[in-house]
């Protein structure tokens, strides 16, 4: 039902967030292997590849984020949160090109304008680039939905410190720190 549900709204991110919820959970596991077997049978290639892929990349393996996204992108090369997933992933190698994963995702925040995970990706990739006021639209307007981010409010802190805003960028950093107290990791 929630592939069925993503395939009519791919734009949802809260049907994508339920599925990788599963997959994060205590049965998550068993729900990877699931996944790879219907991938073996051919089965919903392009979101399983997303799935797996965006799993791997929470994990820390941008290599196989990167692997399963780009096919994902293969078989489904239209699909948005495929291709953001995909230029966020592309932003956070070693040897990332910025300027490609930029792209990718200005095609994405162009069409879907008002998805915040997609201004959020966009605007931590052009934190990334340095381009400090056009990072802060999108990442203010990415606030809105996604305020529990310690990693956008970490983001928004840096950004304001380099556009000399010391108040702003102090509360966001102790707003990510909160954050990150209360869900138990670093920030």
């Amino acid at each position: 039902l929630l592939e069925q549900a993503l395939r009519v709204y791919p734009n949802e991110p809260l049907i994508f967030d339920r599925l990788m919820r599963i997959l994060q959970s205590e049965d998550g596991k068993m729900a990877k292997q699931q996944l790879v077997e219907l991938l073996t049978r051919g089965h919903s290639q392009a979101l399983i590849h997303l799935l797996l892929g965006t799993q791997a990349g929470v994990e820390g393996d941008t290599t196989q984020a990167l692997f399963h996204l780009q096919r994902a992108q293969e078989i489904e090369p239209n699909t948005p949160i495929v291709m953001n997933n995909l230029a966020w992933h592309m932003s956070q190698t070693e040897s990332a090109d910025l300027e490609a994963a930029l792209k990718l995702s200005n095609l994405v925040v162009n069409r879907w304008p008002n998805i915040v995970a997609f201004r959020d990706t966009r605007g931590r990739i052009l934190a990334s680039l340095q381009r400090w006021r056009e990072a802060l639209v999108d990442l203010e307007f990415a606030l809105h939905g996604l305020d529990h981010s310690p990693g956008l409010h970490k983001t928004l802190s840096v950004v304001y410190q380099n556009l000399g805003d010391t108040a702003l960028a102090e509360s966001h950093a102790a707003r990510a720190m909160e954050l990150s107290a209360q869900a138990g990791s670093p920030p």
